[in-house]
């Protein structure tokens, strides 16, 4: 469950578990509001261990189709390791955050 998110500008920090439909809607309520003001959006995703797949397809979505430029920095570990292994790290501008 997601515990915090906060907005600052385009930067979207979300802190807690990612793990439901109901962390995607609240995730996408946040970027909603602010991606008409700006041509990018950075998403720091400090301690999950998942995103949910509607939310990856969402990021992928406000790249390739609302040609947004976004990055997702990713704090934990295995998280990043997992979007490795699909292969998600070059399409959706995946960076190791050090913690």
């Amino acid at each position: 469950m997601i515990e915090n998110i906060t907005v600052l500008g385009n930067i979207i920090i979300i802190e807690g578990q990612i793990r439901n439909v109901k962390d995607y809607s609240l995730i996408r309520y946040e970027v909603e509001k602010i991606r008409c003001s700006y041509d990018s959006i950075v998403f720091i995703i400090k301690d999950s261990k998942i995103i949910t797949s509607s939310l990856a397809s969402y990021i992928m979505k406000l790249i390739n189709v609302d040609k947004l430029v976004v990055k997702v920095l990713v704090g934990n570990e295995f998280l990043y390791d997992v979007l490795v292994s699909v292969h998600l790290i070059d399409k959706l501008n995946v960076i190791r955050l050090d913690v």
